[in-house]
């Protein structure tokens, strides 16, 4: 059985020869937009599957500040040439291209945990995402969608770009 088999017989719950093995860590660098590290590391491993980590694009990218509920409330979808979607794309792309055996899985942070991320050194964390929620739900409501319709976009390129 190859990885791919392996991978996809196990999801359907059928047989396999032996379980998938994949493991998940931080890249402890940006160059190269984690390709490299992340397709060694792969490889060295010997991994079945791998989870594209979202290392460089944990928080939400925006030229104004967002400490506020109403900074937040302010935020607009990115677009697909946007670095924050074009670079999470070319990321994956690469990555599929180095690795073609191994199935790819990517990781999606919740718009929660996007929010928490971003939020900048002792300020975050969730205490502070809750007290940005309870000053003005809407706002904090309105980030959540448009980090979903981020999600979503990013969902239909990494389709369209790496099958």
């Amino acid at each position: 059985m190859n990885k791919r088999e392996r991978v996809l017989v196990a999801m359907h719950g059928e047989k396999v020869d032996r379980v998938p093995v994949t493991f998940y860590g931080h890249c402890p660098n940006l160059y190269d937009n984690t390709v490299t590290f992340q397709t060694d590391y792969c490889r060295d491993a010997n991994m079945d599957l791998y989870c594209i980590g979202i290392d460089g694009y944990m928080h939400f990218h925006w030229a104004g500040p967002l400490l506020t509920p109403e900074d937040w409330g302010k935020i607009q979808p990115h677009k697909k040439d946007d670095y924050y979607i074009a670079g999470q794309v070319d990321r994956a792309a690469r990555m599929a291209e180095a690795l073609p055996d191994v199935p790819m899985f990517y990781m999606f942070y919740s718009p929660f945990s996007t929010i928490r991320h971003t939020m900048p050194g002792k300020v975050g964390g969730h205490w502070y995402f809750h007290k940005l929620y309870r000053e003005n739900p809407e706002c904090i409501k309105h980030a959540m969608n448009v980090i979903m319709e981020d999600h979503e976009l990013l969902m239909d390129e990494l389709k369209a770009k790496t099958g």
